[in-house]
Order: C-alpha cells, then structure tokens, then sequence
C-alpha cells in the first residue's frame, strides 16, 4: 500500500449524511470525488460534552447514527468502492457515563478502580498539563461517592484512563478486534501523547506511550496487516515525529505544521516555512507517511509558527477573537471563513505537492463557511461543525471552474 496515495476523507456522519443508511446513500459522492479512505471521527455512544470524544460505549454505534447492523452495511459498500475505512479511538479517557467508570466511582474496592487514575486530593501531577484551564482549575475532579479526585486531562466529563494497568490495554484490543471484524481498515489514535502521566513533567509524548503503541501494532498485524494506525499528536514536530518510531508504531502521523505554514503563506506571504516543510515531508520511516490537511474538526492551530507571527495572523483573520481557542494560539474556523476561492484553489495545489497522505475534511473541498450560530457557542469549534452543504456541492459540481472541480483533479493527478 503507498501510503501517499491515500486521499482520507474526514467525516462526522450526521454532520455529512445524517446516519450510517444516509452515509452509505453518499458513497457515490466520495467515489466521484476521487476518496480511498474515509476518517469517521466518533460514532460511538456517547453524551455529546466534547463532540463525542466522550464515549460511553466503545462496542456499539450512537442511537442517532443507527446500529451495528447498519454500520456493517455501509462497510460493504464502502469496500465495493475499495474505500477503506478509519475510526476514531479514543484512548486517554472515557466519559464519566462509561459503564467501567460508573464501576470504577461506586467504591474504592471496585474491580474497575485502577482503570482509572484517582487521588485522596489534589497533591499529585500539578505539572501535568491542563488543556482546558477556563472550565477547571485542577486536572482532579471531586467524586462524591468515595469522597476522592479523579483525573481529567480534558472536560471534566472525560475521565483518564490508567494505562499502566495492564487491563485498560487488553479492553482496548479486545475493542479493536471487535471493529476489525465489522470491516474496518484502521484507527486514528486521538489524543495519544496524553496517554501516560508522570511525576514533575507536563505527561505529554511520555516514553511509554510509545511502547503501548508498538504493542497495540503487533496485535492488530496478527489480524490484519493491512490495518493502518493514524496518530493525533500534541507537542512540536520531533514530538510528533517519534510516533513513526522505526517504522514500528504509527503507519501515518497528523502533520499539523503543514496547514499553519501554508495559511502563513496566503495571509500573510511567507513561504519560507512550507517550502521547508516540503523538502522535509519525505524523510519518514519506510512504510510510513505524514497526514497533511488544510482543516480538521479542531481549532486551526498557529503553534508551529513564531509568536510574533502568530499573533499577527490571528489578529488578521479573526480580530474580534470570537473564534479564539486554544488560549489564543488558534482559531475555529473554516477556510471559506478565512480564504477567497482563489486562494483555497491555490492551497489545494500547494497540499497535493506533497508526498504525504492527504485529508480532507468535509465541507473544505467546497470552501463551506463557518456555522452561524445566534449565540457564541461554549466550545468555539462547533463553528466548523455544521451540517454538510449539499445544494453548494450541487452548485459546484456543475461549474468546471469550482473548488470542487479543481480539487477533484488534483486528486485524479494524484492516483
């Protein structure tokens, strides 16, 4: 498999189709436009705090989105257009609604206790990272019912797992073995730099991340050796990096430098920065590729520019910060919020240079806008969120000089 031929196509299914039966009508869309893999991002139960990243049930699909029977469905025909499929699996923590928490919560003599990380107070890891400050003061969140804390890296809601117990990392084979059997083709590891935590550090891109993931390739290749493992990262671009190992852990790593140079390229005309990571996108491990994308269904993150450079495209493409995120270091929004057509045609062109694997997120090869709300949503990346916009679609499919049409051939160039 060449890993550079991949064009990922990046989903929420209700966002894009409505559920899997709506997904599988779609097919023909993805096919047309020229799609070999399609990235759904969670589709599992889940109370919807964090977009789904909270799950509640790792074995089943989200009522709204319909059941296993229609999951299977859609795989079928999505393996008749050899569309390859990833999922997202959410490693660092559960929702607190996840029946092992639920367990894990109920007594300090629960079988499921040591699945999670819990403390008498908040002494321990105070260096360990806080991604989101504005919604907790401390990584510990009071549990009642034993009077203790529990760890949270993210929402309160998300409760971390504890990785050094051996347990966590049998359920989570036993996971992905019951998806490998309902036809999928790989797994984005989302938020795997935070999987471990140690004493006097941030717990980011600990070293025993790393062995847990060579560990989880060695058991998914018994079953599959085709099946591709796509890193979510946090950190700089060595962090990132390490998670090809020797060729031995990650098959394709999310390169996120990519989108903030060629954003700095067209806002503010500095090319110095992708051209450099043009010349170095090639030099991976062999069996191994970066992931480039223009947009995801995060925050557009500018951390891989200079500060002063930082600051200044965020002022100039959100000036008002009403789609600050990431404590100022990016924004929410879509390329058709930020880039006239011209340009998205031109950064399509930049992208599709590159010897790497190349997502789309859906919606960016229409240049969609981001979603009006009436109100400031709590999370700002619900702006790049919105429903897929089909009539535009129509529209450009029709018109040879389109985004879409454009982008359609440079995908066919790509094959």
């Amino acid at each position: 498999m060449d890993l550079n031929k991949l064009i990922i196509y990046e989903l929420y299914v209700d966002k894009f189709a409505g559920d899997f039966k709506g997904l599988t009508r779609k097919l023909s869309y993805l096919s047309d436009l020229g799609v070999n893999t399609l990235l759904i991002l969670p589709h599992y139960p889940s109370p919807m705090i964090d977009g789904g990243y909270d799950v509640s049930n790792y074995k089943a699909v989200r009522f709204e989105l319909g059941d296993l029977e229609e999951f299977e469905e859609c795989m079928v025909e999505c393996e008749k257009r050899n569309i390859r499929v990833i999922v997202d699996l959410v490693l660092n923590h559960t929702s607190i609604r996840h029946p092992w928490f639920i367990d894990a919560k109920s007594s300090r003599q629960s079988q499921k206790r040591d699945w999670y990380l819990w403390g008498s107070d908040r002494s321990r890891l105070k260096e360990s990272r806080n991604v989101f400050p504005r919604l907790k003061p401390s990584n510990w969140i009071y549990s009642e019912p034993t009077d203790s804390y529990y760890y949270a890296t993210f929402y309160p809601q998300q409760a971390d797992l504890n990785w050094d117990n051996p347990q966590v990392f049998e359920a989570f084979v036993d996971i992905i073995k019951f998806w490998l059997r309902r036809g999928v083709s790989g797994f984005r590891l989302d938020a795997v730099s935070h999987m471990i935590k140690r004493e006097h550090s941030e717990s980011v891109n600990e070293p025993e991340v790393h062995n847990i993931i060579k560990r989880l390739r060695l058991c998914l290749e018994e079953h599959n050796p085709e099946v591709i493992l796509l890193a979510e990262t946090s950190g700089t671009h060595k962090d990132a990096y390490s998670y090809f190992g020797n060729g031995d852990e990650c098959h394709l790593v999310f390169n996120f430098g990519i989108a903030a140079a060629l954003f700095s390229k067209y806002i503010m005309g500095e090319s110095e920065m992708f051209a450099a990571y043009k010349a170095d996108v090639v030099h991976v491990p062999e069996g191994c590729a970066w992931a480039v994308h223009l947009r995801n269904h995060d925050a557009l993150s500018f951390n891989p520019l200079p500060i002063d450079d930082r600051t200044k495209i965020i002022s100039m493409i959100d000036p008002h910060h009403d789609f600050e995120f990431m404590r100022g270091n990016g924004v929410s929004m879509r390329m058709g919020s930020i880039l006239d057509s011209e340009q998205i045609i031109k950064m399509y062109a930049d992208l599709f240079s590159l010897e790497a694997a190349k997502i789309i997120y859906y919606g960016s090869e229409i240049g969609m806008k981001n979603e009006v709300f009436y109100k400031h949503p709590r999370d700002t990346r619900e702006y790049v969120r919105g429903d897929f916009d089909w009539e535009l679609a129509q529209s450009q499919n029709e018109d040879p000089h389109s985004i879409l049409s454009l982008v359609k051939a440079r995908i066919s160039q790509n094959k």
